[in-house]
């Protein structure tokens, strides 16, 4: 019984080393999209794609975009990761938009990978 206990710990233990060591790089995304929302739809084409890229790929977690966060005073806008593994995501109205009131909106994206970094806790970011 002694021997099962010692190879669990040494496996744990490779376990943890591991996962500190593979989230080697930052996700990357396009630096600037221009998007389209029509008349009663929630959902925004954007061109090119969101789509988050992660060199650490294939590597799971570490390889995988987790989140997208938009940043802005108060937007109306949230943007969803769709799949994990390719990194692709949508952005979508959180309400109605009302394009009479407001024409154009301008603000800040940036994707987030499933990773962690050297203290076990952190995702890595994109650029904004």
């Amino acid at each position: 019984m002694k021997q099962c206990r010692e190879w669990a710990l040494l496996f744990l233990g490779i376990g943890s080393l591991l996962a500190t060591k593979v989230n080697k790089h930052k996700p990357w995304i396009e630096t600037s999209y221009h998007g389209v929302i029509t008349e009663n739809n929630d959902t925004v084409i954007l061109d090119p794609p969101l789509v988050a890229l992660d060199k650490d790929a294939p590597v799971p977690y570490a390889g995988e975009i987790c989140a997208f966060k938009i940043h802005g005073q108060e937007m109306p806008f949230e943007a969803v990761v769709l799949n994990k593994t390719s990194g692709e995501g949508q952005l979508q109205a959180r309400s109605p938009i009302d394009c009479e009131l407001q024409k154009e909106y301008t603000f800040i994206i940036q994707a987030y990978d499933c990773g962690t970094g050297p203290s076990g806790t952190n995702w890595k970011k994109s650029h904004k």
